[in-house]
């Protein structure tokens, strides 16, 4: 046989046996990690589960790396759900409440839950790292709503040391999508504290979310939420008012005067019913403690209880609030609105405040 037959022969062997000793060369790991049978989307869901349930232990911290892997990459959008909320935890638990970058890409997941789950969790976490604040600046910076109202909402964590988060907070309250402009005027007050600003946003919302119109049952899904959404900010806007109303009392009452003779009328509005709700929920804690709530007139006049909280909120009275209004005069004030302003819609809801008022006045602490 000649020398090129046994080249020709020999050369192939030669590759694949070159080809075959280097493949065991990779390493063991690699290998069984193609053996290894895929594990469901339901075993993986029970396993974040447990992590979820164990994210105080410390030795938790060793799963982040296969957490954020599984966020990131996992084809399963409840999976990658379950994973976030698992990170959170654990970040709230073992780094001092620092949002890891991580998190914060989850704003750019392509499922729009997950997008959400962001502002879910966003009160697990006390400060923004810079590595997140850049994740978060470029979110805030997107065409899509629920990606910058995710954002804004965190970025009050870093607005105290970074500019760049409080001017795109600044801006945001202009934004024109509705969530967006409210998670930033509640994100500038916590930075600021401006209650010149957060008084009017309050009051404002007071009219336009309040006793919105119910919607058909064919309605659109998001129709729905975004109405849930209006009532869920009205009622979190006046119990935050009403608080400051008892921590900033004198700042906020002269504030509801200055408004109840404001040249619009739907601030007018905003700040009748906002006095009209306070009486109101006073006058149900006091009946509460009491264990009477029957014979108290409600707005429009009957004899009957006042009006319930909504369920999760818990009622608050406002001595404070109500004794600086009484010595600020509040009651002529809505006299005045209800005898003399030219807005009808003004007119009755200075009427119903008065309503709430008297009844009041009515109630023995």
């Amino acid at each position: 046989m000649s020398i090129r037959k046994v080249l020709l022969f020999a050369v192939p062997i030669l590759l694949l046996a070159l080809g075959l000793w280097l493949w065991w060369l990779k390493p063991f790991a690699d290998r069984s990690q193609k053996l290894r049978p895929q594990a469901s989307a339901e075993e993986r869901l029970e396993v974040l589960d447990c992590l979820s349930h164990l994210s105080e232990q410390l030795g938790v911290t060793r799963s982040i790396p296969l957490i954020e892997r599984w966020m990131k990459e996992d084809p399963d959008p409840r999976v990658r759900w379950r994973a976030t909320e698992a990170r959170c935890l654990i970040a709230h638990h073992h780094e001092n409440g620092a949002c890891p970058p991580s998190v914060a890409r989850t704003l750019f997941d392509e499922d729009r839950e997950l997008r959400g789950a962001l502002e879910t969790y966003s009160g697990l976490f006390k400060e923004v790292p810079p590595e997140t604040t850049e994740v978060l600046l470029t979110a805030a910076a997107q065409g899509d709503p629920a990606v910058r109202r995710g954002a804004i909402l965190l970025l009050g964590q870093a607005a105290e040391r970074d500019d760049r988060a409080r001017r795109a907070i600044d801006a945001a309250r202009e934004d024109k999508d509705f969530e967006v402009r409210h998670n930033a005027y509640c994100a500038w007050f916590k930075v600021t504290g401006d209650l010149e600003a957060f008084v009017p946003y309050c009051l404002r919302i007071q009219v336009d979310y309040r006793n919105l119109p119910l919607l058909p049952p064919s309605s659109p899904e998001e129709a729905k939420r975004q109405r849930a959404s209006k009532q869920l900010m009205q009622m979190a806007a006046f119990t935050v008012l009403q608080q400051q109303g008892e921590e900033r009392t004198d700042e906020v009452a002269k504030l509801i005067l200055r408004y109840i003779d404001d040249s619009t009328p739907i601030m007018r509005r905003g700040a009748a019913v906002f006095v009209s709700l306070v009486a109101d929920n006073t006058i149900f804690v006091r009946r509460q403690a009491r264990g009477l709530l029957k014979g108290v007139p409600t707005r429009e006049g009957r004899q009957d209880e006042p009006e319930r909280p909504p369920a999760g909120l818990k009622p608050l009275a406002s001595p404070k609030l109500l004794a600086r209004l009484t010595e600020l005069k509040v009651e002529e004030a809505l006299h005045k609105l209800e005898g003399e302003d030219q807005d009808q819609a003004v007119r009755e809801v200075a009427a119903d405040a008065l309503r709430s008022w008297a009844a009041l006045q009515e109630e023995r602490p």
